[in-house]
């Protein structure tokens, strides 16, 4: 399913050790910590080598964001919950090739 990307919200890509508890159920990372009540879980990414990939969206206001971005940094920064990676979705303009 394509991200809707008509609203501005910002979407984040978190990628799970296959350990992790939050792989099995994505929705208990807002338990982590009372700032990340606001992440909303939208789906995984895909299945197969992405299975451990899923996506959340955040409706927060800027100094929300940041808030929220830092604690997910210090939840990667613990080793036992098995979160690898952070990736913000950024919203750009694909750029159209010359014609020949």
């Amino acid at each position: 399913m394509p991200l809707d990307l008509s609203t501005p919200a910002t979407h984040i890509a978190l990628t799970f050790s296959d350990t992790s508890p939050y792989l099995t159920d994505p929705s208990r990372l807002s338990n982590a910590n009372p700032i990340l009540a606001d992440l909303q879980h939208v789906g995984p990414v895909g299945s197969g080598d992405m299975a451990n990939v899923q996506v959340f969206k955040i409706d927060a206001a800027d100094e929300g964001k940041t808030a929220i971005m830092d604690a997910l940094q210090s939840l990667k920064d613990r080793t036992d919950n098995g979160v690898l990676r952070i990736d913000v979705q950024e919203r750009r303009t694909r750029a159209k090739r010359d014609e020949f």
